[in-house]
């Protein structure tokens, strides 16, 4: 009972340094033996949360511990996946470089790709494609749309 609940803790704490992006607490979290792949109830990890939020140093730190790159959500959302639709680019290199898939897709079927340019992150787009992401990997379940449907318009000669 007392591990779960020092569990609990750190994991609240860590959760919060992710957050936060507080790259200190979460080295310090690590060290004592935090769990770098609990998941909260909804199925996010310290590593989802950092990537959401675009905390590089604490991105590096989870993924330094040994963070499960594509450990997804209830929803299937992944690291890379949040990261993508948020356009931020330096975390998306990180995971790509870490080994995540860049293909993986969601419960709705959407991929980071399909996210990336459907919010108009151009230099995601780039980043993906280079990692050897399917452009034509659709959106099944709501478009049936490849995701260069939302990219071509920034796509110049």
């Amino acid at each position: 009972m007392a591990d779960v609940t020092k569990g609990q803790q750190q994991l609240k704490h860590l959760f919060k340094a992710a957050r936060d992006g507080d790259v200190e607490v979460a080295q310090q979290l690590l060290k004592a033996g935090a769990d770098v792949d609990m998941a909260d109830e909804f199925g996010d990890t310290p590593l989802f949360m950092a990537a959401r939020k675009g905390h590089v140093e604490v991105v590096q730190q989870l993924l330094k511990a040994g963070a499960d790159v594509d450990k997804a959500s209830r929803f299937e959302d992944t690291p890379l996946y949040m990261a993508a639709q948020k356009g931020h680019v330096e975390i998306v290199q990180q995971l790509l470089k870490a080994g995540a898939d860049a293909d993986k897709t969601t419960r709705f079927g959407d991929t980071p790709l399909f996210m990336a340019a459907r919010n108009g992150h151009v230099e995601v787009v780039q980043q993906l494609l280079k990692a050897g992401a399917d452009v034509n990997k659709a959106d099944q379940q709501r478009s049936l749309f490849s995701p260069m449907v939302h990219v071509s318009p920034y796509i110049t000669d």
